[in-house]
């Protein structure tokens, strides 16, 4: 069996796509760990001019020389791979369903670092669904990517306490920690000296991809669940309810003491501009309203005198 000796004596293909992934590559590389390429979604079209833009990780592998493969549909389109000479396949969020065609061309196979603790949370936003419902713990898995999706047997897990932190947040975390797990661990996974143990299916649960409308604040659900949704939904979807019948995103709020004044509706307290809900009361601390800029609790006071008027609604 060949002895990897060092980080760079081992070549990995790496698949991953947002911002957070890109962190990860960015670290894995600095640790001298040889990557022959980066695997990412296609550019995609964004703004008012439709102007195609890169994935994060797809910039971050340019920026290092590595060169970039985005098939639109990796089940169909992975010969490009058979002239790579990689040991090891490495994902982090990578986006798509890996076929075992595709791992079994890696001679140490696929490694994948999941958002959670598997079993809980299978799926294709983990980090989110955790948030949303209000667990008090969160971690990563780094698993055996096999066919059925995130079931591979278990090498390692890392958790802590999710406290009030955001999905950007907590994903940062996620990737500053698992880059220091993968460091300690990939030399010795690749050498033969770690063994995986399988997961306990008696306890699976799933994480589905966010859907379109997932991140309108349901008034009627209270002010904690709320704001749930905007730490879960607080980049891209953005948690939003209507103003004016206009989206209005809310990217950060804090829950507020207290007995509510009018529910479904703003007022000022102060410099803080608070929403009130049913149960309770939330004071938005930044938000934009569509087409314009993002602003803070007072901003959005100064321009707009009326508000408390104004009722606040969950849809269009």
């Amino acid at each position: 069996m060949r002895k990897f000796l060092t980080a760079s004596d081992l070549k990995i293909l790496y698949l991953g796509t947002p911002e957070y992934s890109a962190e990860l590559l960015e670290k894995l590389i600095k640790q001298g760990f040889s990557f022959v390429g980066v695997v990412t979604r296609e550019d995609k079209k964004q703004g008012r001019h439709a102007l195609l833009k890169m994935s994060p990780v797809k910039e971050k592998a340019i920026s290092y020389n590595l060169p970039v493969f985005t098939p639109h549909s990796i089940k169909k389109d992975y010969q490009w791979a058979l002239n790579l000479n990689f040991d090891l396949i490495l994902s982090f969020s990578y986006g798509q369903i890996v076929p075992q065609e595709f791992i079994d061309l890696a001679p140490l196979g696929a490694l994948n670092v999941h958002g959670s603790l598997l079993p809980k949370y299978r799926g294709a936003a983990p980090i989110q669904r955790a948030i949303l419902n209000g667990e008090q713990e969160v971690g990563y898995t780094i698993m055996r990517m096999v066919a059925k999706m995130d079931a591979g047997e278990m090498f390692y897990q890392d958790s802590w306490e999710l406290l009030s932190d955001d999905y950007p947040t907590t994903a940062q975390k996620m990737s500053a920690r698992a880059a220091k797990s993968l460091g300690d661990f990939l030399l010795p996974f690749a050498n033969g000296e770690r063994k995986g143990i399988p997961q306990d299916e008696t306890q699976v649960s799933f994480a589905n991809k966010i859907e379109a409308g997932e991140e309108n604040i349901i008034l009627e659900e209270g002010a904690k669940k709320a704001l749930l949704r905007i730490r879960a939904f607080s980049s891209n979807p953005t948690a939003r309810v209507f103003y004016h019948g206009e989206p209005l995103l809310i990217y950060e709020a804090e829950l507020k003491e207290g007995k509510p004044q009018n529910p479904f509706h703003f007022h000022k307290e102060g410099k803080k501009l608070v929403l009130d809900f049913q149960d309770g009361s939330l004071i938005i601390k930044t938000l934009q309203l569509a087409g314009k800029k993002r602003i803070d609790g007072m901003s959005f006071i100064n321009g707009h005198p009326n508000l408390e008027k104004e009722i606040v609604t969950s849809h269009a």
